[in-house]
């Protein structure tokens, strides 16, 4: 995967200035492999897309599926795959880039929590007790949501990002948190938070 998408970025990089910037990256993979390969690259595309796709669609109905069963104990499996694929391919017929507008608030409030998450999973080993374990996953977690809030209010849809609490909010992360330019201005203080966490957890648990 680090090699496909290596050689993608490639591909990208010595495609400029061919084409004008698209709306989203769909359109410009099928201009991309139109200009180099003709009508055969949109084919080849498309096949490799729809294999590509399928396998983690596949993956994803089966497995929410699964866990809707397990949670609501209501309905069959093949009732959830019906159900789940249908609403899928409703919300899939919005289009790519109506659909990145849509996702990029959520997307921006999930992945500081999952890679906080991820990272404090990797370190748990470390963390003595479960009431430090309870502290720091509590305080990093805490941090990562409130210093995200610029970079969600930033990409709000339907011109939510015009009023003036959003703006407010983008004019405080890019003002004082470093990074925020990258949409990372939740980065240091989730690390400062957690650091904190870990000095009273200790020192709770050693009086």
């Amino acid at each position: 995967m680090i090699i496909i998408y290596g050689l993608l970025a490639l591909v990208g990089a010595m495609s400029l200035g061919r084409f004008t910037f698209s709306e989203n990256g769909g359109i410009t993979l099928a201009q991309i492999s139109q200009a180099y390969f003709g009508k055969l690259g949109s084919w080849v595309l498309a096949i490799l897309v729809t294999l590509a796709c399928l396998k983690t669609a596949i993956g994803l109905v089966s497995s929410c599926s699964e866990t809707f069963m397990q949670l609501f104990k209501r309905g069959s499996y093949p009732q959830y795959v019906a159900g789940i694929s249908l609403v899928s391919w409703l919300i899939a017929n919005v289009g790519l880039t109506q659909l990145i507008a849509l996702s990029q608030p959520l997307l921006l409030l999930l992945y500081p929590l999952a890679i906080t998450m991820t990272i404090l999973g990797c370190c748990h080993r470390f963390l003595v007790s479960r009431f430090e374990v309870k502290v720091v996953y509590r305080w990093a977690c805490t941090a990562a949501v409130i210093f995200s809030l610029g970079d969600i209010a930033a990409a709000l849809p339907f011109g939510l990002a015009s009023l003036t609490v959003s703006k407010s909010l983008v004019a405080l992360s890019q003002g004082f948190l470093p990074l925020a330019s990258l949409s990372l201005g939740w980065l240091i203080p989730t690390i400062v938070a957690t650091i904190i966490a870990l000095f009273f957890a200790h020192k709770k648990a050693n009086n």
